[in-house]
């Protein structure tokens, strides 16, 4: 383990042909999964539970309904980023699975901010009971550009923390209805 910090545990390792960790966050949130999955699912949620994502906007292209555009800000003197995702979802009663896969050729560049081209994180949800939801995610993503490794991998450590705290809250609060299916 990397990190804990409120009930939420923070494991990294070394991927294969890349200097940036995956991580991974094991957390419960008390809500029901149905909740917790509708706040993941809800892009006009997404900039109130990730700190960094100014904006996501849901399009489709092709055959793909589920696409999913987020555009992060970053501080001086990096570049803002984006990021085309696929959403693969898959559900039953008690466990649910959220998949954001990188999908680079949808839209054309946006001149000034850097397209990430490999992200990847799996959403796994768990009904622990009718009021709580055990959350794994696994994250790898390369952000691309000039951006020190060393910097990645620590904001891979904090970055979760101030986000799942955010999801509980929302997901507490919220109603089961996702805007994607």
């Amino acid at each position: 383990m990397k990190h804990e910090n409120y009930g939420i545990s923070i494991y990294t390792r070394p991927m294969p042909d890349s200097p940036i960790d995956e991580m991974r966050v094991d957390a419960v949130i008390k809500a029901p999964l149905s909740k917790v999955q509708a706040v993941l699912l809800d892009h006009e949620m997404r900039p109130l539970w990730d700190r960094l994502c100014r904006y996501a906007k849901k399009f489709e292209a092709g055959d793909s309904a589920n696409l999913l555009e987020l555009y992060y800000d970053f501080p001086w003197p990096l570049s803002d980023r984006d990021v085309l995702l696929r959403v693969d979802i898959s559900q039953t009663e008690d466990h649910g699975r959220i998949e954001f896969i990188a999908e680079n050729e949808i839209l054309p560049l946006k001149e000034g901010v850097v397209r990430i081209h490999h992200a990847k994180t799996v959403w796994e949800l768990y009904a622990v009971n009718d009021h709580s939801t055990q959350l794994r995610a696994e994250a790898h993503s390369e952000p691309n550009g000039p951006i020190p490794a060393w910097l990645i991998n620590k904001l891979s450590v904090t970055q979760p923390i101030e986000n799942i705290q955010a999801l509980r809250t929302l997901s507490a609060t919220s109603s089961d209805n996702g805007v994607m299916p």
